[in-house]
């Protein structure tokens, strides 16, 4: 009984149009859910690549702000030790002018080139 009844529903889906067209309409369904889902897992897996490529941007430029601030902050324990210029920028390899214009916004004499 069970059999007849799923062979009957089985030749509907396949030989009729209105049962071709439900089924089509039912795998489209099933497509644009599963494409939904993989795109979000993609999504995930390009936000995870593109957070990575940020995150190293990102970490040089603070590196590279930190190495900065570092450096200033040595020119200025050198400048008030006395330290001339020109030995300064022997040790930090910074221009001369910049090692000037820190010197002079501490209001600190010094030897200049």
């Amino acid at each position: 009984m069970f059999f007849e009844e799923l062979a009957e529903k089985t030749r509907y889906y396949k030989k009729t149009q209105a049962g071709e067209e439900k089924m089509g309409d039912v795998f489209e369904e099933y497509a644009k859910e599963y494409a939904k889902e993989y795109a979000k897992e993609y999504a995930k897996e390009y936000v995870k690549e593109y957070a990575k490529e940020y995150a190293k941007e990102y970490a040089k430029e603070y590196a590279d702000e930190q190495k900065e601030e570092l450096v200033i902050e040595h020119i200025v324990n050198m400048l008030k030790d006395s330290v001339p210029v020109e030995k300064i920028f022997l040790y930090v390899k910074w221009p001369v002018e910049k090692i000037n214009e820190i010197a002079k916004q501490l209001q600190i004499s010094h030897t200049s080139a």
